[in-house]
């Protein structure tokens, strides 16, 4: 009986940890829409392992993609006679 008790604690603590984590992973992300933090929240809580399962791949593969993404403006990669070059291709901005 008592290693039942055990297990199950074992069990229970587990399931708060990851779902601990995965709620401060939401609240770290930046969201347009603040409702989306609150939903995914309830959602971790209601369904534990596999709500925040999918809540820490959602949040980490968005923040992963942002990572990927090539900074506009500050691309030291080309000259200053290439982007006026380029520029004056494009149209200049007129």
């Amino acid at each position: 009986m008592e290693m039942t008790l055990i297990y199950l604690l074992i069990i229970l603590s587990v399931l708060f940890i990851l779902n601990s984590i995965a709620t401060c992973i939401v609240w770290n992300t930046h969201f347009e829409v603040k409702e989306r933090r609150i939903y995914q929240t309830i959602f971790i809580w209601l369904v534990p392992i596999i709500g925040a399962s999918m809540a820490i791949y959602i949040n980490r593969e968005d923040d992963f993609a942002k990572k990927q993404q090539p900074q506009v403006g500050n691309n030291s990669n080309i000259t200053d006679s290439q982007a006026i070059s380029f520029g004056s291709h494009t149209g200049g901005g007129r």
